[in-house]
């Protein structure tokens, strides 16, 4: 699925760090480019269909490739939602 075009419906989750998640709130800056980034790292959550919410994100956790702080956690977007982004 790696830059397959996803459905208007799609489910996505992005890994946050700690340094991005301030009283519960996601800093925007975590969905932001990196200088030598030409896209995000998400995971499309309705690929694992067969699963409940808990576990779409015990299989998102086994495949992320970083140590999960305790800190950090995952933002959800519905791209319903929002429209506005083109995710590819």
């Amino acid at each position: 699925m790696i830059g397959s075009e996803l459905p208007d419906s799609a489910n996505i989750v992005r890994y946050v760090g700690f340094t991005h998640i301030q009283d519960n709130q996601i800093d925007g800056a975590a969905f932001r480019l990196r200088p030598n980034e030409i896209g995000l790292s998400i995971h499309w959550l309705d690929y694992y269909a067969d699963l409940d919410k808990e576990g779409q994100l015990d299989r998102v956790r086994q495949l992320i490739r970083l140590d999960i702080g305790a800190k950090a956690g995952f933002a959800e977007v519905e791209r319903r939602r929002n429209p506005g982004i083109s995710w590819r």
